[in-house]
């Protein structure tokens, strides 16, 4: 009898899911223009299709729906689940108008939005906390935004809230909700505290992701975790933000907090403790395969590790700062590398006091920027030597680019996995009113580059082309009116390097058939 109930409970459940996707409508806004007369047909707003909608349905935009829509009427809301599938990042963008939040998310609310930027949000007040929070979500359910630029948000006492200022971005206090973010963009925004993300309950993960630029008062600059609940960050680059505490990542909630594959570099923390990632109080981070490096602060610059918590690193790089990292809760699970001697790495395969050897950060193919190794980079080919992916304390299966693990003798510690050695700044072009030189900063190591000059951007057409010691071409040839040269360059000597990527970032192979 059990057995049949439980049988007869799962048929009505896939007939009920059926049903509603088989009714699920597509609502089309079509102006920019914030009204609200609860009706969406030919003349349609996005709040107005927010009303309108059912639950399961998906709300795309018209023609007429390009540019800049600022809101005028409060945050707009969702309760149910819906999908909001914009024209693009740089076709449409929802505004706060720098005086009201853009979205509140309830409880009962689950939300997928993709290809949209949020920019100019406000915090405002929220009672809850006592504090002017969430330019841009207020957040009690679940939600997942792909493809999204989040950008010039605040919550720093510009528009009506009170009260200590947190969370330009979103702040959540949904307790079992989850919360992602993949291939978004956060940059410019700023707060008192968490000048992006505040997560209190629920679930948080970040996927190849950038936060640039952001800043807090008082607080971390990019995500502040602490949550019950997991939060986990993933090929992700965190660079340039300056926060009190945490420039680019504070932790101190019991859920735990997983980076893996991620770049950390070159953020400030204005107090003068941990730039890069701060964890406290019952805070816990465990760190694979991540580079973090540059960061500026007086003490524990790259890793600042107090008040109880905890963090467990694997397979990682912390460089190129005088106190790389300071507190006594930092485990080491083997094969990281400090150019210091401040992290009390001493478990197998860690390295002390040795070059770090990272290039500038660059668009080395992937979603985000990376930092790659130079040829005298003591992270080549040091990592564990388990199986890459085979759990553990074994490197990832791939680098924060995508880039499979190993393509050499063994990984490489940190988030990049190097292809052999690439000259950084390896594109370029000329124009006729220009002297036909081209030029590439020199590798460390490298004594012998090859060059390749082409008409197309693509090099697939015809090339010609040089191989050299130095590091520039002086190329005797003149464009012809309308024609434009571009060029390529790669090591060959000691060790074949790579051609370099593609503006889609994918890796030349053939370049000039």
């Amino acid at each position: 009898m059990r057995r049949s109930s439980f049988i007869a409970g799962l048929v009505a459940l896939v007939m009920a899911r059926a049903i509603a996707a088989t009714f699920a409508a597509t609502l089309v806004v079509t102006k920019l223009a914030d009204t609200n007369d609860a009706t969406c047909g030919s003349d349609c707003s996005l709040r107005e299709a927010l009303g309108a909608a059912s639950s399961g349905d998906t709300i795309t935009f018209g023609a007429d729906a390009r540019g800049t829509a600022t809101l005028v009427l409060g945050a707009l809301v969702v309760d149910k689940l819906l999908t909001i599938a914009g024209p693009g990042q740089t076709a449409l963008t929802i505004s706060g108008g720098d005086t009201q939040r853009i979205l509140e998310i309830l409880p009962a609310g689950n939300l997928t939005a993709s290809g949209l930027t949020f920019a100019h949000g406000q915090g405002e007040y929220y009672a809850a906390l006592g504090v002017e929070a969430a330019g841009v979500v207020l957040n009690s359910g679940s939600f997942a935004f792909i493809d999204c630029t989040f950008a010039d948000n605040h919550a720093d006492g510009r528009g009506p809230g009170t009260g200590v200022n947190d969370a330009a971005v979103g702040y959540s206090d949904g307790l079992g909700k989850t919360m992602s973010f993949t291939r978004c963009t956060f940059r410019d925004n700023t707060a008192g505290g968490a000048a992006c993300l505040d997560i209190d309950q629920g679930t948080l993960t970040i996927t190849d992701s950038e936060f640039i630029d952001n800043s807090a008062s008082d607080g971390p600059a990019c995500v502040l975790s602490n949550s019950v609940g997991p939060a986990t960050i993933v090929g992700t680059r965190f660079s340039g933000n300056m926060a009190r505490a945490g420039g680019a990542v504070f932790v101190s909630g019991s859920g735990g907090t997983t980076i893996r594959n991620s770049t950390i570099v070159e953020n400030t923390s204005t107090s003068g403790f941990g730039a890069g990632i701060y964890v406290f109080g019952l805070g816990t981070a465990t760190l694979s395969n991540v580079t973090l490096a540059q960061n500026v602060a007086a003490t524990g610059s790259n890793l600042y590790v107090t008040g109880g918590g905890a963090a467990v690193l694997r397979n990682t790089i912390v460089a190129n700062t005088a106190n790389n990292c300071s507190g006594p809760g930092i485990t080491s699970h083997g094969y990281n590398l400090d150019t210091g001697n401040t992290c009390g790495f001493a478990a197998a395969g860690d390295q002390n006091n040795v070059a770090a050897g990272l290039a500038p950060l660059a668009a080395s193919g992937g979603p985000t920027r990376t930092m790659p190794l130079y040829l005298t980079s003591a992270a080549l080919d040091a990592g564990n030597p388990a199986a890459p992916g085979s759990g553990g304390d074994a490197c990832e299966a791939a680098d924060q680019r995508g880039i499979s693990r190993p393509r050499f003798a063994g990984c490489d510690i940190g988030a990049f996995e190097s292809t052999g050695p690439e000259t950084i700044g390896n594109s370029g072009f000329v124009t006729p009113g220009d002297k036909s030189n081209y030029s590439w900063p020199a590798q460390p190591g490298v004594t012998q580059y090859e060059t390749r000059r082409s008409t197309t951007g693509t090099f697939l057409a015809p090339c010609v082309g040089i191989t050299t010691t130095g590091t520039s071409w002086h190329d005797t040839e003149i464009p012809s009116p309308g024609e434009v040269f571009y060029y390529v360059n790669r090591p060959t000597l000691p060790q074949l390097g790579t051609w370099g990527w593609t503006t889609a970032g994918i890796e030349r192979t053939t370049p000039c058939p």
